[in-house]
């Protein structure tokens, strides 16, 4: 086929009662200049004959098979291959709506395109997260990133519902961090806006997020995993706060890794051999760590086991206080 416009990235593993539709919502868009790449990650059900099916009716569409390594992995296998201007990805479990991709390509001259998307836990009521169209451009893009760090949703940590430019992809040698396995997509999409110099948000939620409870996301990891892999998106947004902010925006990233990495320390006894090794890690990384825990809630991290049990009670003394108070006010 000639060189499409768009090529569309697609990790399956262990989807073949959600592939299906996932595809045939792709087929179904009156969009039809794009390539579809399904990489198999080493699915143990019918995912990689469906796949194969897929690619062997449409001309459009290609199947990759590898052993399991992960969706990074498997979207990385992915880049590899693609053919198109612009890049897209979508994840197995979800679809998307009839005019997904007629919509973004109204504004392909931005450097990232974004919407927001419509959510359904396990099957249950969906739910929209739509945002108002809004630009940024060069310096703004910072504002960006503060606009849609914490928004509902949380926007800027996957990289489905999104368009990235293949040329800045291939320029910053951006790929996806096989060895961080929580927070991977975030450093990719930081990796790719640091290298952007316009974003567009359009008011739209047209693509159907739907969280399994098992397949591709929904782990645990150790605390001190947890930990490495958010200094690594730390560091990321301080990079994006260098070239896009200023001071305020990089003590605010500072502020803000400084009170959530605390938080997992909070599930280290103070005693234990790790957490010298962790507070070092975060306290090395963090300018002005010390002031902007002390007053935090997150200080008791740093207390004595003796003072955190203290803390702990006084806290559930205070609450029963409270629950008390209440109920006598309702009588």
């Amino acid at each position: 086929m000639n060189k499409p416009l768009l090529s569309v990235i697609i990790p399956v593993y262990n989807a073949g009662d959600k592939i299906n539709r996932c595809v045939e919502s792709i087929l179904n868009q009156p969009f039809k200049d794009f390539e579809l790449i399904l990489v198999d990650d080493g699915s143990t059900d019918d995912s990689l004959l469906r796949c194969n099916q897929f690619a062997n009716q449409y001309e459009n569409i290609r199947c990759f098979h590898k052993s399991n390594g992960g969706p990074s992995s498997a979207r990385n296998l992915g880049l590899e291959k693609v053919n198109g201007e612009w890049v897209s990805f979508i994840d197995s479990d979800d679809s998307i709506g009839e005019d997904w991709y007629s919509q973004f390509f109204k504004y392909a001259n931005y450097d990232l395109i974004m919407q927001g998307f419509t959510f359904s836990d396990c099957g249950g009521e969906p739910h929209s997260y739509s945002y108002e169209s809004h630009d940024y451009k060069n310096k703004d893009i910072v504002r960006f990133i503060l606009d849609f760090i914490d928004s509902p949703g949380l926007l800027l940590r996957g990289p489905v519902n999104k368009f990235f430019r293949k040329d800045i992809i291939e320029m910053a040698n951006l790929r996806f961090d096989e060895q961080v396995l929580c927070g991977e997509d975030y450093l990719f999409n930081l990796g790719y806006i640091y290298n952007a110099n316009s974003v567009k948000v359009l008011p739209v939620c047209s693509y159907m997020y739907e969280r399994q409870a098992s397949g591709l996301a929904l782990r645990k990891y150790k605390v001190g995993d947890h930990i490495d892999w958010q200094l690594k998106i730390m560091k990321a947004l301080v990079k994006n706060a260098e070239r896009f902010g200023d001071e305020v925006d990089l003590r605010y990233f500072y502020k803000k890794y400084a009170i959530e990495l605390t938080g997992y320390l909070l599930n280290i006894s103070i005693e234990d051999s790790l957490y010298k090794v962790q507070f070092n890690k975060i306290r090395s990384s963090i300018i002005d760590f010390r002031k902007y825990i002390f007053y935090s809630k997150y200080v008791i991290a740093y207390f004595s086991p003796f003072l955190r049990r203290k803390c702990w009670s006084l806290y559930l003394h205070i609450r029963e206080i409270k629950r008390k108070i209440f109920f006598n006010q309702r009588l």
